[in-house]
């Protein structure tokens, strides 16, 4: 019980904050339930987690996000400064959501049970019953991939379990009807990580994969680019067109790309600092590398790619000591990082980028747990 409460309804939590995260609570002014839910978060671990605010030098990164994107240029520009403190906020989050993850192993792994459990309820409800058919149909697959994925942490401890595997692969013909080509293709990426784990092993190997994870939102825009009207382009369409009920490849989005970059070139000051607000407004580009540059800059979007290299570098430290919990982490995000090359969640919708940010919690909590471990022997 005592599981369940502290750590267990994390992701029911998150699942009900993004379900209502559309109402909003007025306390004399109409404010979002997930930027509540967010900043209460980020609020707690900077001022009342073990006076973490002593600290405060290693967010500078952070400081500059949320001065001169998030406020300077929102003013400036006249953007949404709660969408904004809302998506910056979220930055925070995976340093934030540490006191409330468990850094036990059984404990993680039952919380990742969890998760399996509800997201598998989650689409059996959707597939079955129409629960939730109001929603994006990307938006509700990629939430139930965050859950789903929980199994690839399990199976990364103990690729035997034959009973996860089934379920796992009963949910990914379920996940079939939701059409999202996308969270479909992230979950096979994943499920091929935690197949030939040992390719982790080795550093190269490690970084080429993790570095082309946080490239390929990057990278993608410029494969449209080539692939479109090749002899390619058409033997992808005729596979995709007979699996899936979609048209084209990349359903439009080789068109946006162009529009995207055509709007970020117009202003050398805005391209450096960003616009403060967020791309939707303007075009929905369905990329986030497009939609964080667009809101923090060139400046800032560097900060957030050195950042994730920062994050890989840590895990790798881990799973080089056998945390196999890490690994099962880290083969997530980098389906997430793939996913978002072709959709934009995480200034779109903060709140569904989330459980996201859960996975990268668990790592930080692990690694700083581990540093701990080694001090102590040092100074036994």
């Amino acid at each position: 019980m005592k599981f369940l409460i502290k750590y267990g309804l994390l992701p029911v939590l998150f699942l009900l904050g993004f379900a209502m995260s559309s109402d909003a609570v007025r306390f004399g002014f109409a404010i979002d339930l997930s930027v509540v839910i967010v900043i209460a978060c980020v609020f707690y671990y900077l001022f009342m987690y073990k006076n973490r605010i002593r600290d405060g030098l290693s967010y500078c990164w952070w400081i500059y996000l949320m001065v001169v994107p998030t406020i300077a240029m929102t003013l400036l520009e006249g953007g949404n400064m709660q969408h904004m403190i809302l998506s910056t906020c979220t930055l925070m989050l995976p340093f934030a959501l540490e006191p409330f993850v468990p850094g036990n192993n059984k404990q993680t792994i039952r919380g990742f049970y969890l998760t399996f459990i509800v997201s598998t309820i989650v689409l059996l409800m959707y597939s079955n019953f129409g629960f939730l058919r109001n929603w994006n149909t990307n938006c509700i697959a990629y939430l139930i991939y965050l859950g789903v994925a929980g199994a690839a942490v399990i199976l990364a401890e103990n690729r035997k379990n034959i009973v996860v595997w089934v379920c796992l692969f009963y949910v990914f013909i379920q996940l079939m009807v939701t059409q999202s080509r996308n969270v479909i293709s992230a979950l096979v990426i994943v499920i091929l990580l935690v197949m030939f784990k040992n390719i982790f092993s080795k550093r190269t190997p490690y970084g080429i994969i993790c570095g082309a994870a946080i490239l390929y939102p990057v990278i993608f825009p410029i494969i449209t680019k080539q692939i479109a009207g090749t002899s390619t382009y058409t033997v992808l369409r005729r596979i995709l067109e007979s699996a899936f009920e979609k048209d084209g490849v990349f359903s439009g989005r080789d068109s946006l790309f162009p529009l995207a970059e055509f709007i970020l070139k117009k202003s050398l000051f805005n391209n450096i600092f960003g616009y403060g607000n967020s791309m939707t407004n303007v075009l929905s580009v369905h990329n986030d590398y497009y939609m964080i540059r667009y809101a923090y800059g060139i400046i800032g979007t560097i900060i957030i790619g050195v950042l994730l290299g920062a994050f890989f570098k840590k895990a790798y430290v881990l799973i080089q000591k056998g945390d196999n919990i890490t690994f099962g982490c880290v083969a997530v995000l980098i389906g997430v990082l793939y996913q978002q090359a072709s959709e934009g969640w995480f200034l779109a919708s903060p709140l569904v980028i989330l459980m996201a940010f859960v996975y990268m919690a668990v790592v930080i909590k692990r690694y700083r747990m581990s540093e701990g471990k080694h001090l102590k022997n040092e100074n036994a």
